[in-house]
């Protein structure tokens, strides 16, 4: 019993000591700056929680490798349909140029047959008036110019008596004239 009265009364000492101590530190310290700053930053300071944080931290890396795979899953379907559809383009093209020169000689030929329509229709066109305007020549000069036509003159002169016939190197208008129009006068 005095064992532990002894160790009792020697813990209590030994107590006292670290409050004396701790109450000489607090009275040194009350006035300094710095101590003020700790004191009153300290509630704002909160303790952290390593494990939780780090658990935390794991979900996240392993929510970012997720959608890490799923992005490069995206990524390579996006590779796959973008491959797709160069080749697509290329057979395209390769389509495009071929229809182009189809077009282009189909062209050609449409170019050249209305040309040649074009041709024939002035060559027609040209060939109708010129063989009408030959048949108003022909009317022309054998209705109203019958002594200048030579034909009809030599189919006229035929008929003729020797003396109303012209003579060679005389186109006979005059003597012609004598004889259709009796009334004009007749000079040899």
């Amino acid at each position: 019993m005095a064992r532990r009265l002894y160790d009792k009364m020697r813990e209590q000492t030994v107590a006292v000591k670290i409050l004396q101590r701790n109450i000489r530190a607090w009275l040194e310290l009350q006035n300094w700056g710095w101590w003020n700053l700790y004191v009153k930053a300290r509630p704002m300071i909160t303790t952290r929680n390593f494990a939780k944080e780090i658990e935390e931290l794991q979900a996240e890396v392993k929510e970012l490798k997720r959608a890490l795979a799923e992005a490069q899953a995206d990524r390579d379907k996006v590779s796959k349909e973008r491959s797709d559809a160069e080749s697509e383009i290329e057979l395209l093209a390769a389509k495009l140029k071929q229809l182009e020169a189809n077009l282009s000689d189909l062209l050609g030929a449409l170019v050249f047959i209305l040309f040649f329509y074009y041709f024939l229709t002035v060559f027609y066109f040209v060939i109708f008036y010129f063989i009408l305007f030959y048949f108003i020549w022909i009317f022309y000069y054998f209705f109203y110019t019958p002594f200048n036509f030579p034909f009809h003159t030599q189919l006229r002169n035929w008929r003729l008596s020797p003396i109303e016939r012209p003579l060679p190197g005389d186109s006979g208008a005059l003597r012609m004239n004598c004889v259709r129009n009796p009334q004009l006068p007749v000079s040899f």
